[in-house]
C-alpha cells in the first residue's frame, strides 16, 4: 500500500501543477480520495504497473471531474473549475478550460476514436510519460506523441466551438 500511495501522490502532484492557482483540491486530498476508490475495488486485479496506471488514470479523472461538478453546483452554475491545456502549436498561449467542457469533449472524443480519448487520460489524467503511456497503451512512443497532439486539437476545436456558440 505505500507503494501504491507513493505512486499516486506522484501522480497527483503533476495533475495539479496543471491546475489553476485557485483550484480547492489539493494533491494530498486527490490522492486520498483516489486511494480510496482504488481499494475499494474489491474485483480489480492489477497484472503489472501498466494496468495500474490505467486504471490510476481513469480514477483521477473521475475525482476531477467530480470536484468539478461539485463545486459548480455549489456556485449554482457560477465559476467552473479551470485548469490549463496548451491546445495546438498554433494557439498563442494555453487557453483555459474547464474541467466539465473537456470531459464532455473527451466523451465525445471517445466516440469517435477511443485510443486518442484513451491517450489524453493516460497523460493529461494519470500525468504518465509519453514513454509510459505507449507502454500502457501497447503502442509506439512516436504514435502516442502524435495522437496526443491530434487529441489535443480537436479538443481544443471542441471546447471552443461549444463555448462560442
Amino acid at each position: 500500500m505505500p507503494i501504491v500511495y507513493a505512486e499516486l501522490h506522484n501522480l497527483a502532484e503533476g495533475q495539479m501543477r496543471q491546475q489553476a492557482a485557485d483550484h480547492t483540491l489539493h494533491p494530498s486530498a486527490l490522492v486520498a480520495e483516489a486511494f480510496l476508490k482504488l481499494i475499494d475495488q474489491t474485483d480489480a486485479r492489477w497484472n503489472d504497473r501498466r494496468e495500474f496506471y490505467g486504471f490510476a488514470s481513469k480514477v483521477m479523472r473521475s475525482v476531477l471531474v467530480d470536484h468539478a461538478r461539485a463545486k459548480s453546483a455549489r456556485k449554482r452554475g457560477g465559476s467552473w473549475v479551470r485548469i490549463g491545456v496548451s491546445a495546438a502549436a498554433k494557439v498563442e498561449s494555453d487557453p483555459v478550460l474547464d474541467m466539465l467542457a473537456l470531459d464532455e469533449a473527451l466523451e465525445a472524443l471517445a466516440g469517435v476514436d477511443a485510443q486518442l480519448a484513451r491517450i489524453v487520460e493516460l497523460r493529461f489524467f494519470g500525468g504518465l510519460t509519453t514513454d509510459m503511456a505507449a507502454e500502457v497503451i501497447g503502442i509506439s512512443k512516436r504514435s502516442v506523441e502524435r495522437g496526443y497532439q491530434q487529441a489535443r486539437l480537436w479538443l481544443y476545436e471542441r471546447i471552443s466551438s461549444a463555448q462560442s456558440g
